[in-house]
């Protein structure tokens, strides 16, 4: 599901959740696609897993949860 696209100039970012049918994982996808003439250039994705940190991440305390929740607008903010 696409949660939010931006276009600034000839890039477009879309930020998107990821899941199988029976959704037994979740991931979240970043894309930065570049557009020339009508054409797609260049294109970098980046994933995350939206489980729960590792154990080795929780024994050294790093990071912190991110609460994401849509507003009225449908636009997704983040929430500490």
């Amino acid at each position: 599901m696409v949660e939010r696209t931006e276009e600034m100039g000839n890039l477009l970012v879309t930020v998107a959740n990821v899941y199988p049918k029976d959704k037994s994982a979740s991931f979240h996808v970043t894309l930065f696609i570049k557009i020339v003439n009508d054409k797609i250039i260049s294109l970098d994705e980046y994933w995350a897993d939206d489980s729960d940190a590792p154990q080795w991440r929780l024994d050294k305390h790093i990071g912190t949860v991110i609460k994401c929740e849509p507003d009225r607008d449908g636009d997704f903010r983040l929430f500490s």
